[in-house]
């Protein structure tokens, strides 16, 4: 653990910033080491990175995501004071910016409209909350065929797809709209089911499945780009959205496909075994299929849960081990970012069975 936190508290002195969700990984995780040890050190860090944090955010203007995840940090290690007089000013802007997102068809839960929206409902502000727009511009641009973003192949070539995956595509809005639903935001049912339909039907054919259920993204040609078992990519959440979707709208056929397909899942081997980022490895499946288990009461889900907590330790104590001749381990232990570096990690494994799990929220489940 010692050599978790050594690590940690380095990226503090580092360049942040960059990327949305960091400042909800580096101070949200000083906050939990402050709160469990009671060392006055960690509160002095987290306050450093915070003034840090807000002089970089005066100086340079960041984007609106990471004003987001700035405050959103704040309000959720009871810092939120330090905005006083501006929070509300802070929200108006944020709801502006969600608006135009929207109109723009930006439904991106990295550098878009779902990450605005997610901001504001976690700050329960449900009187700034265009979900209605939301709603009506996504079936609109459903109807229309007009989802289509840029996408980088494994060879580098460029193409237009239908994204699927979570942080750029339809599971990413599929999800928001369910924790919409679950805080009886708006009426979005509608919009639950047009989106579960939409990816049902998108699954591969029985001659086309082998391993995948969902593809990660879908040409413009009609080419189906398939994933892997993780966070971002298609099958695993989209199969527990489906599965959500049917507990919450009393749906027992989302209920049983959604169940039949997690049960599927439950053995593959194509997650990511040199990964511990909670975008693309095994930080985030531990907790995806935590939370499994809570909404089937199924013990082969908390059982496989328990798996990828193993691995995930096992390959974390691998790196600490080799990061000098491992560049891999390294450059990991470098990165600042929440998704794709180590907070996310450190927070994954460390906030394991306590009370300082809030940030799993940014997970969407």
């Amino acid at each position: 653990m010692e050599a978790l936190v050594d690590h940690y508290t380095t990226l503090i002195q580092g360049d942040y910033l960059k990327t949305p969700f960091e400042a909800v990984g580096l101070i949200y995780g000083l906050h939990y080491l402050y709160q469990t040890t009671g060392m006055d050190k960690y509160e002095d860090m987290q306050r450093i990175a915070i003034d840090r944090m807000i002089q970089m955010q005066n100086e340079n203007h960041l984007s609106p995501y990471n004003l987001a995840a700035l405050c959103l940090a704040l309000d959720w290690t009871r810092k939120g004071s330090l905005f006083d007089g501006l929070q509300e000013d802070i929200d108006e802007f944020l709801f502006k910016e969600c608006k135009l997102m929207i109109m723009k068809n930006n439904f991106d839960y990295f550098y878009g409209a779902t990450n605005l929206l997610f901001y504001l409902m976690q700050r329960g502000r449900g009187d700034k909350l265009p979900m209605r727009e939301y709603k009506s511009c996504v079936i609109k641009c459903l109807e229309s065929g007009d989802m289509y973003v840029p996408f980088t192949l494994e060879n580098g070539e460029r193409v237009s797809v239908i994204n699927i995956g979570v942080p750029h595509g339809l599971s990413g809005i599929l999800l928001l709209t369910l924790m919409s639903r679950e805080k009886g935001v708006e009426d979005v049912d509608d919009l639950i089911v047009h989106l579960c339909d939409i990816l049902l039907n998108m699954r591969f054919s029985e001659e086309e499945e082998g391993y995948h259920l969902f593809p990660m993204a879908i040409t413009n040609e009609g080419r189906k780009i398939r994933g892997w078992m993780g966070w971002c990519s298609g099958d695993i959440m989209i199969s527990y959205a489906i599965l959500k979707a049917g507990i919450l709208l009393e749906n027992s056929y989302y209920i049983e496909a959604g169940y039949r397909f997690l049960h599927k899942m439950n053995n593959r081997v194509d997650y990511n075994k040199q990964n511990l980022s909670l975008c693309h490895g095994y930080s985030s499946l531990i907790y995806i299929f935590q939370r499994i288990y809570e909404l089937t009461n199924d013990t082969v889900f908390l059982t496989r849960s328990l798996f990828f907590r193993d691995k995930a330790t096992d390959l974390l104590a691998f790196f600490l081990a080799n990061q000098r001749e491992n560049e891999h381990s390294d450059a990991f232990f470098r990165n600042p970012s929440f998704f794709t570096g180590f907070p996310g990690c450190f927070l994954a494994l460390s906030t394991l069975d306590t009370p300082y799990t809030k940030w799993v929220d940014c997970l969407l489940l």
